[in-house]
């Protein structure tokens, strides 16, 4: 999705009736929220529940959102509002002894922190996505060479292990990094 078709989507939301820009809404940006979600310590049915409370929280913004680029990307401030609904989330579900504790030990990172925070999380979730679409095209056999390789093992132990040629572990190996690459290169183009 390109600047423009994202900014267009963000005014065309403004609209609550506007079901199919908010269908392209979720369906663009529901994993990576998950994700965040999950990553935050919720388990898969908290972390679906938080995901719907932050796209009510979104629908309410947008009416009076104006996004400038000079503030800050706008998944980081999608990665805020996620963030806020999970720590709710996660004190109304707390006794009032751990709220206290919590919300006492709770310290506020800088806004850079953050910015950091959910550009490793964009990576983290760019990085699983295109394995997770890699996954689906690619062999067995290439990508337990892959995985192998990524875990600290060199290629001539795979290649015992597997029972394969040294050559044939690298081409593997290889092959599938060059896939990841692409996937990644290409959700980049597509979210950015």
């Amino acid at each position: 999705m390109s600047q423009d078709t994202r900014i267009t989507l963000l005014h065309r939301l403004r609209d609550r009736d506007d079901q199919r820009s908010w269908e392209d809404f979720v369906d663009l940006y529901s994993r990576y929220l998950y994700t965040v979600a999950r990553n935050l310590g919720l388990n898969h049915h908290d972390a679906e529940d938080a995901l719907q409370q932050v796209f009510l929280k979104v629908s309410d913004k947008l009416a009076t959102f104006e996004y400038s680029p000079a503030s800050g990307r706008f998944r980081s401030w999608l990665c805020t509002v996620c963030r806020n609904t999970v720590r709710d989330l996660q004190r109304r579900r707390a006794s009032r002894q751990r709220q206290q504790e919590v919300l006492q030990a709770e310290e506020t990172p800088p806004p850079l922190e953050l910015d950091q925070q959910a550009e490793k999380e964009w990576r983290d979730f760019l990085g699983n996505e295109a394995l997770r679409i890699v996954r689906g095209r690619e062999t067995a056999l290439a990508l337990s060479c892959f995985e192998l390789h990524a875990a600290g093992k060199d290629i001539a132990s795979i290649a015992a292990e597997l029972g394969l040629a040294a050559n044939t572990v690298y081409v593997y190996k290889a092959r599938v990094v060059e896939q990841l690459s692409r996937e990644i290169r290409r959700l980049r183009a597509d979210f950015d």
